[in-house]
């Protein structure tokens, strides 16, 4: 036997044997793949150290049902490539919460009845995986957003020499506990000491993601008179005649738009320019607050504020002259435009 699969159901098997981790599946999709280049059953058999029979049993499972997970499911019948290529599409198109809910669609759109198992090899060979999804503003724009990298794209294309552009944003990070991911045996998981304070260190900064060079201030509180202290700081930062105009990008706060901060930001030479509303997946500093997040907070206790205090502070003054440049790939400006919900 060769050369009964296409050249799709071939690039799908290929795809879910990379994302398997299951060995017994990954042994059967090798079998099929083999014997449609032609291997003999013997020895495929041998490479995958099983007899014969149970190699043509594989292929015979996937020539006949589709079938490639071990379970006693799979589609009553084979979907060809239009029929997986449209349930591709509509499945990728909406909520889809559990594999129950696909093979449903499946049924209503082709007429085709999956088993839970069968649907669920389905999904993993066609590129699908189980995850959590992604928050998105209910009011966000994605035209405006489109919109603006643009501007941003040929501002930083055209930005002069001795001019800088950077990211501002306030962040407020709480005591509370929060808890990451680790690894653990199987079976058992880490346990944390939790606390539940909510009292706040705020933090506003700008980044410049050409440098990684970061300007941080503590204020007690963030407002247009603690935002005009970051603006001065910021301006020392950069200090005339070294630098000429600084370009800064910040979202659409009270504060930031005011005529006191646009004044402020007038005298000391800075140019503010605004996000679309709801954007906040187009500020860049707000992956240097992930990694403080990841590298301070995540599964670590805090006894009290001033231990707390202290270790959101060391990472912004001390930590992030090594981290920054380390982890720049992260501040690559390769935004994500977001797109309608489901």
């Amino acid at each position: 036997m060769r050369d009964f699969l296409t050249i799709s159901q071939r690039s799908t098997l290929a795809c879910a044997h990379k994302v398997e981790r299951d060995g017994l599946i990954r042994d059967r999709i090798k079998a099929v793949l083999w014997a449609d280049k032609g291997e003999s059953v013997a020895k495929i058999a041998e490479l995958l150290l099983v007899d014969e029979k149970t190699v043509r049993r594989h292929v015979k499972d996937y020539f006949d049902n589709d079938k490639i997970d071990g379970g006693s499911g799979g589609s009553k019948g084979k979907l060809d490539e239009g029929q997986a290529l449209r349930l591709k599409e509509l499945l990728a198109s909406c909520d889809v919460p559990d594999a129950d809910d696909a093979r449903e669609r499946a049924r209503k759109l082709l007429g085709v009845k999956f088993s839970i198992s069968g649907m669920t090899a389905w999904l993993k060979r066609n590129g699908f995986s189980f995850k959590k999804s992604e928050p998105l503003p209910a009011k966000a724009d994605p035209a405006a957003q489109a919109e603006f990298v643009e501007a941003y794209r040929a501002l930083k294309q055209g930005l002069p020499e001795g001019e800088a552009l950077v990211f501002l944003d306030a962040s407020h990070p709480a005591m509370s506990t929060r808890l990451g991911y680790s690894w653990s045996l199987k079976g058992q998981r880490k346990c944390v000491k939790t606390c539940a304070s909510q009292l706040r260190v705020n933090v506003l900064g700008s980044l410049d993601p050409s440098t990684m060079k970061l300007v941080t201030s503590f204020p007690k509180k963030v407002d247009g008179q603690a935002l005009a202290v970051h603006l001065r700081k910021l301006r020392r930062a950069y200090p005339a005649p070294l630098w000429g105009t600084l370009h800064a990008v910040l979202d659409n706060g009270s504060y930031n738009r005011s005529k006191a901060t646009q004044g402020v930001a007038s005298e000391l030479g800075i140019e503010l320019h605004f996000l679309p509303p709801y954007s906040p997946n187009l500020n860049l500093i707000e992956r240097a607050w992930a990694l403080m997040n990841e590298t301070v907070r995540n599964d670590v206790y805090f006894p009290d504020f001033a231990t707390f205090e202290s270790a959101i502070k060391n990472f912004f003054q001390k930590r992030w002259r090594r981290l920054g440049p380390a982890n720049a790939s992260r501040f690559v400006d390769e935004f994500q435009i977001l797109g309608p919900a489901f």
